[in-house]
């Protein structure tokens, strides 16, 4: 027997639009950085980082982040580990960051700025542990 039935499938196109508010981008920037091995961890002051590092850190806190026409700029403050070649460190932390958030959002970095504000001797990780 031959069926003469005619099988179609349609497709709903929605149209939907992401918001990502800025402190997301920020705390995945900062999330980012803190993952790169030499960095301890991040902060706003040589002087308030190194009190913070009593206690867990909020990832967005040491980061700036300007956003225009989709496309970002971020400013890093960052405390490093004793040993490290600052400026391959730098390049590093660049790097995974600008990977990392054009990774998971749509938004295109342009910059990203790191300013080394100490180092941390010993031990101490990003977390406080």
């Amino acid at each position: 027997m031959h069926d003469d039935t005619e099988t179609t499938t349609s497709t709903l196109a929605v149209d939907a639009s992401i918001m990502v508010p800025d402190e997301v981008i920020a705390s995945i920037a900062g999330l980012a950085a803190l993952e790169e091995p030499g960095v301890a961890a991040l902060t706003t002051t040589l002087v308030g980082g190194l009190s913070e590092r009593l206690g867990r850190k909020h990832s967005s806190k040491g980061v700036r982040l300007e956003i225009r026409d989709r496309r970002a700029s971020f400013e890093l403050h960052l405390l490093v580990k004793f040993g490290q070649r600052i400026p391959d460190l730098a390049g590093h932390v660049q790097s995974r960051v600008k990977r990392v958030v054009e990774h998971m959002t749509t938004i295109a970095v342009d910059t990203v700025n790191v300013h080394i504000e100490g180092i941390v001797f010993g031990e101490a990780s990003a977390d406080g542990d």
